[in-house]
C-alpha cells in the first residue's frame, strides 16, 4: 500500500512538472491575456495589413491552433470594411503592441464561451 502512496505520488509530481514546464501556446500569451483582462485595444499585422481590434477572447481551437475573436473597426480583411467580428490565427500575427486606450464595454453580439475554441485562456 506504502508503495502505491508513493508511486501515485511521483506521478502527480511529474505530471505538475510536466504542465508547469509546456510553454505558452503562442508567442503573444500574456500580452493578448493582460490586453483583454484590463480591456485594452491592440494593434498587430494580419498578413499584410496592420489592424485596430478590441480582443474579447483567445484561446485554443479544436486543432489546438491558438486563436483571437476581436472585434475590428475597419477591417478590409472581412472585404467590407465595415466594423466586424473576426477571429484570427495567433500564430499568424506578428508586431502586436497593446494600446493604453482601454474599451469600456463588449460591443453588440459578443457571445461568452466561444464555440470556436475549445479551451479559453481569456475573455472578455
Amino acid at each position: 500500500m506504502r508503495s502505491l502512496a508513493l508511486f501515485l505520488c511521483l506521478i502527480a509530481g511529474v505530471y505538475l512538472w510536466a504542465a508547469e514546464a509546456a510553454p505558452p501556446p503562442s508567442l503573444y500569451h500574456a500580452e493578448l491575456v493582460s490586453a483583454i483582462q484590463q480591456r485594452h485595444r491592440i494593434t498587430f499585422v494580419y498578413g499584410d495589413e496592420r489592424l485596430d481590434a478590441e480582443p474579447h477572447a483567445y484561446g485554443l481551437s479544436k486543432q489546438e491552433q491558438p486563436l483571437l475573436r476581436a472585434y475590428v473597426s475597419a477591417p478590409s480583411v472581412a472585404g467590407s470594411g465595415e466594423p466586424a467580428w473576426l477571429l484570427f490565427r495567433v500564430d499568424r500575427m506578428s508586431e502586436l503592441t497593446t494600446q493604453e486606450q482601454a474599451f469600456a464595454a463588449a460591443r453588440p453580439g459578443y457571445r461568452r464561451g466561444d464555440k470556436a475554441m475549445s479551451v479559453i485562456f481569456a475573455e472578455y
